[in-house]
């Protein structure tokens, strides 16, 4: 690896390309903080529903596969009833999911929004329109990945003007923040808005952030690997393969071209996989190698079919 991304191409295109498997972040870290009960009798400490009866709150931190999957789900539980009147009521919770990011990226999809073979709406629509139910048809599409569609359409009914979803009683809405800390014994999360420091009170904490990507161990790729995750660097990527779309064009005209152009994309998952077959079709020809580098014995190794 350290030959590759010493090569002199290399180092003037600065183009490795780090799209590393992205399905086990479907299995990401989920860890659950609440009172010793069932999740389904949490006691509320604070807050109320518009009938009166306090509703407990849960908070779920990230918004990848595993916290959107939690606050899809949460409002289908058969939540305990409670005393109202002269009849009982079930009691649905309220949920906050927070997340730094304003949009929930489908990973297996972000190469179609490189290739302009999706929208942005399609493959990282925002969190708010994803728990109002909208821009939802892409979601689950691909076998072998989480089916969100039933708890999608869940959530597919009226959005009020605080951007939340409700289901029955259930409350779904969206923070756009950076969580700073956690307080365990208070039940408090710390977080840093545009509006400052604030700190949110829950019943019950899901911590679903997932593993951070790290170009560490690979002596060279934080300097020179384009890592393969977010929407800012699908246009990155976007960019400096117009960069190179205009190099060969150049080079092809005169005829000056000395050494074949080497293109490598490291990770055997969904993204790995339709990325390098998509630059194959871009760049494909005699003087332009596609490599796809992945440490498993199989690529896709994930997959279900």
């Amino acid at each position: 690896m350290s030959s590759l991304i010493s090569s002199p191409l290399v180092m003037v295109c600065g183009f490795i390309l780090c799209a590393v498997s992205q399905l086990p972040a479907a299995l990401a870290f989920v860890g659950f903080h609440a009172a010793p009960k069932r999740i389904s009798t949490l006691y509320a400490t604070s807050g109320s529903s518009d009938d009166g009866v306090i509703q407990p709150h849960i908070v779920i931190l990230g918004g990848g596969f595993g916290g959107i999957n939690s606050a899809l789900t949460l409002p289908t539980l058969p939540w305990s009833d409670v005393a109202q009147g002269s009849g009982t009521t079930s009691v649905k919770p309220r949920i906050t999911l927070i997340d730094k990011s304003e949009r929930f990226v489908f990973l297996p999809l972000l190469y179609e929004l490189c290739v302009d073979d999706a929208s942005i709406d399609e493959v990282a629509p925002t969190f708010k329109s994803l728990l109002s139910g909208v821009g939802t048809k892409k979601i689950s599409t691909l076998s072998g990945l989480p089916d969100l569609s039933d708890a999608l359409q869940l959530l597919s009914g009226e959005s009020n003007d605080d951007d939340e979803t409700k289901e029955g009683n259930c409350e779904v809405s969206f923070l756009q923040a950076q969580v700073e800390g956690i307080d365990a014994n208070n039940n408090q999360v710390v977080i840093n808005r545009s509006s400052g420091i604030e700190t949110l009170n829950y019943d019950a904490l899901i911590i679903a952030t997932g593993a951070e990507v790290s170009c560490d161990a690979v002596p060279g790729a934080s300097q020179f690997a384009l890592p393969f995750y977010t929407v800012e660097q699908c246009f990155e990527l976007k960019r400096r393969l117009s960069l190179i779309d205009n190099y060969l064009e150049e080079v092809r005209a005169s005829s000056e071209l000395e050494q074949s152009t080497n293109v490598v994309v490291v990770g055997g998952g969904y993204s790995g996989v339709e990325l390098a077959l998509n630059l194959v079709d871009r760049l494909g020809s005699n003087d332009v190698q596609v490599t796809l580098v992945h440490r498993g014995k199989q690529v896709l190794e994930y997959a279900t079919e």
